[in-house]
């Protein structure tokens, strides 16, 4: 052994006596100095000049890590076709911006919430995709149906979403009225979203719209006197049913079950189109923006009230209970 390590010192020898004389450090070159200090002379001139940002006195400035999210009022200023690409919870949250009980809402991490449920629901409907091909006619010989009991079941089960049993009461009390609406975390996603976990009609169907479309359900949304429900509604036709999921689970009616559930609708309402109909991207809009309305119009909050319904009514200017809500006379206290 040390024979060869004198051999391998020898041959290192060898080896370096061909290499060429050392070169001078970099850092010993005049040229590098001069091209620092002129890059850093730019640097300073630059921020001397380059103008200051206007800051709003009393304004909190939050970086979002979605900048590029669209707010509230570039969303009513879109055109049908531009909305057809937006998400819906993004339309949602936005339209809950500023209301009572939303002092706290992340748009942002919200929907980054619903990224992550997703995709647990995902997961779980895969994992169990061998009781709907043990026994389909369970499910009614549909798969879409399967999908969407499995979505219900996760998001109430696992993740623990539900009614917020204080608002279960009839809603055709004064009252019960006043309090449905006067928390915007009953009515909007963010209170789905956070904790308690919580929501009501408003919510919850909006909430699984959200997370099926994230899994390329074909889900839309429908409405009926005082109620929202979806609908799972497939390009082809082939399958068409809707899905009630606000009362501890999954269950399915036709739509004849609405005309008189929660409240009776009459046959000029279902000719006028004002319910029972799939909601197209701008009607969703429209619905939250008056549901916006009514949680301002409980809270006093008149003016702004009137301001969302306008907005509803423009948006869909066929739904007469929005142009009823935006032609009332309320009164600032």
């Amino acid at each position: 052994m040390p024979q060869r390590n004198e051999q391998r010192r020898t041959k290192r020898k060898r080896v370096g006596a061909s290499l060429p004389p050392p070169r001078r450090p970099f850092w010993h070159k005049p040229w590098l100095f001069v091209t620092i200090a002129l890059i850093a002379a730019g640097i300073t001139a630059w921020a001397v000049v380059r103008p200051a940002k206007k800051v709003m006195a009393g304004v909190t400035t939050v970086t979002s890590t979605k900048s590029s999210l669209p707010t509230l009022m570039e969303l009513v200023a879109m055109t049908p076709q531009q909305l057809e690409s937006v998400d819906i919870a993004l339309m949602n949250l936005r339209c809950a911006e500023g209301l009572p009980g939303a002092e706290k809402l992340d748009v942002s991490g919200n929907l980054e919430t619903l990224d992550i449920w997703a995709e647990r629901v995902r997961s779980e409907t895969n994992h169990y995709f061998h009781l709907f091909l043990r026994d389909p006619a369970k499910f009614k010989n549909m798969e879409g149906y399967y999908r969407m009991q499995a979505l219900i079941t996760v998001l109430m089960q696992d993740l623990h979403v539900g009614y917020n049993p204080a608002r279960d009461t009839s809603p055709d009390k004064p009252e019960a009225g006043e309090a449905f609406f006067a928390d915007s975390r009953d009515l909007f996603l963010h209170g789905l979203v956070s904790e308690p976990h919580l929501g009501t009609c408003s919510s919850l169907p909006v909430l699984y719209v959200a997370v099926g479309r994230r899994l390329g359900y074909p889900l839309k949304l429908v409405t009926a006197r005082a109620h929202l429900f979806l609908r799972w509604e497939s390009p082809d036709g082939k399958q068409r049913f809707n899905v009630e999921g606000t009362n501890g689970g999954m269950s399915s009616h036709e739509d004849d079950y609405y005309r008189t559930f929660p409240m009776p609708i009459t046959e000029e309402d279902v000719r006028s189109g004002q319910y029972l109909e799939s909601l197209s991207p701008v009607e969703e809009l429209a619905e939250f923006m008056c549901t916006r309305g009514l949680c301002l119009q409980v809270n006093r909050r008149h003016d702004e009230a009137l301001e969302a319904y306008r907005k509803a009514h423009a948006l869909a200017p066929a739904i007469r209970l929005y142009e009823r809500f935006a032609n009332q006379k309320l009164l600032n206290p």
